[in-house]
């Protein structure tokens, strides 16, 4: 049974979930630029492009997560948050599936369309903040299960 994280795998899931956050507020600015601009055709394929390279962080970081990553760890030292581990994780297909549902959704129709991009616009405001939500819900069961300092992660 663990007691703790090394600091090198702590130090990489730190990296990964920045990186992902990193990720979901480029791709809100990119969002508020173009709701601002209503929706040119530049920013609409910006946020596509954005939102692939979000897909694919994710697609890899929830199957680092799910098999024996440290969610499967966190239950492994503090087995009373297995049932908060498994929200978590069945969170994940719900958001990958939201990220590609936008990405269906920002394509040039959504130019051709103006009445598209407010509820466009809305969807993947709601999708980054579910993201982002997520993401601190994990490092939270990180920080009770290995009782790490609010600094560590």
């Amino acid at each position: 049974m663990l007691n703790q994280l090394s600091p090198g795998y702590l130090q990489a899931i730190k990296r990964e979930h920045h990186t992902i956050g990193e990720k979901a507020h480029q791709l809100e600015l990119v969002r508020r630029e173009a709701v601002a601009r209503n929706w040119p055709i530049s920013l609409i394929r910006d946020t596509s492009i954005r939102l692939r390279e979000l897909e694919q962080i994710l697609q890899e970081h929830f199957v680092r997560e799910e098999e024996g990553g440290f969610l499967d760890e966190a239950v492994c030292n503090s087995p009373q948050y297995a049932a908060e581990s498994s929200r978590l994780m069945h969170e994940h297909s719900e958001i990958l599936g939201r990220i590609r549902e936008m990405l269906a959704r920002s394509s040039d129709r959504l130019a051709a369309d103006p009445s598209l991009a407010y509820p466009f616009a809305k969807s993947l405001e709601a999708t980054l903040r579910q993201l982002l939500m997520h993401e601190t819900r994990e490092n939270v069961l990180l920080k009770k299960a290995f009782n790490l300092d609010s600094d560590s992660i």
